[in-house]
């Protein structure tokens, strides 16, 4: 993003200001988030996420297998910048019914790399969703906690409805808010959860 700024003098005798000044940011890395797993059969299963690159072209791949460590990963899909959330699939084959696999979404851009949450499943038994919110998603904002005159934290309540999502918190002086906390990635699953 493009920020301008000057500096501004006031004294007794008036106010002057400097030239307009610019300077651009970097962007942000992309972030992804992990669903569950769905459409399971004996050897397969569809891997589910959803990018927000954040306005930059993002790489993304899942990586599985059957521990934490992964070692799998799949073919990478590039997402063009922008400013929506993006569902990603894959169908991963040639899994072993009975195993449990773990699986995550990776995304990169020339901002950073980031990583949605581990999944587990249980390779022929999943019983995920698809990725799609059943309903519209809940969201109940809580009271914020451990308040100081610096700093608190927020709280809230958040259903995803089965809807890969991510979730912030916005604040500010006014109800207008102006400020977020950065965004993450929160599964996609049909129970409410607290989330800080």
């Amino acid at each position: 993003m493009i920020y301008h700024f000057r500096i501004g003098l006031t004294t007794g005798s008036g106010t002057i200001f400097g030239g307009n000044m610019t300077f651009t940011t970097t962007s942000a890395p992309p972030l992804v988030a992990t669903g569950q797993p769905s459409d399971a059969e004996a050897g397969k299963v569809k891997l589910i996420g959803a990018v927000d690159t954040n306005g930059t072209t993002t790489s993304v791949n899942f990586e599985y297998g059957e521990t934490p460590a992964y070692g799998l990963p799949t073919p990478v899909q590039v997402v063009p910048g922008g400013s929506n959330v993006v569902d990603i699939e894959f169908i991963a084959e040639g899994l072993v019914p009975g195993t449990l696999y773990h699986y995550r979404l990776a995304g990169t851009s020339v901002a950073g790399t980031a990583f949605g949450e581990d999944v587990a499943f249980i390779a022929g038994q999943t019983s995920g969703g698809t990725g799609t919110p059943v309903a519209v998603p809940d969201a109940t904002t809580l009271d914020a906690l451990d308040v100081s005159a610096t700093a608190a934290r927020f709280q809230g309540i958040a259903n995803p409805q089965g809807g890969t999502t991510f979730v912030r918190f916005e604040y500010g002086l006014t109800s207008s808010y102006g400020s977020s906390t950065p965004g993450r990635g929160i599964g996609s699953g049909t129970d409410p959860a607290t989330v800080i």
